[in-house]
């Protein structure tokens, strides 16, 4: 994870360059990447980076797309309370797109369109790194599955 967030805030910040070009899709493997180990870094993150992610797919769909309002989700109440590792995490998935934002400079107004491509990427890759609901419920032992069901002797 330490080595992870340097190279890709590196590659988000060289985003404005001519030579290399940040598609949507390469965004969105960043971001699955760096969701995906903070994840399995910090397990415990796993219900505020869901929350996190409902909320930047809802933003993605809103008019307003400038980092300021995406920042603003880190702080979603429907979070719950937020753990310092998902707070990271989300604000890493955030720097990529900033990053790509502050690239358009004083035209990000104009490229509204293109932005919510990004964002939309931001939004597929955190859905894409959270682990399956089957899987984690096959996790589960027996007991754990059928809860409501156990009789307390």
């Amino acid at each position: 994870m330490k080595r992870l967030i340097p190279i890709l805030a590196v590659v988000a910040l060289t985003c404005g360059c001519s030579s290399l070009k940040i598609t949507p899709q390469v965004l969105q493997s960043g971001a699955t990447a760096l969701t995906k180990a903070g994840i399995e870094r910090y397990p415990e993150s796993l219900p505020y980076i869901e929350a996190f992610s409902e909320s930047i797919c809802v933003t993605a769909g809103s008019t307003n797309l400038a980092p300021t309002n995406v920042v603003a989700q880190i702080n979603v109440p429907t979070a719950g309370t937020p753990s310092a590792q998902g707070a990271l995490i989300a604000r890493g998935v955030v720097a990529l797109y900033t990053a790509i934002y502050l690239s358009y400079g004083n035209h990000a107004l104009d490229n509204l369109p293109k932005l919510r491509l990004y964002l939309q990427a931001i939004c597929d890759g955190t859905t894409d790194a959270l682990p399956d609901r089957i899987t984690m419920e096959s996790a589960k032992t027996p007991r754990q599955r059928n809860w409501p069901m156990n009789r307390v002797p």
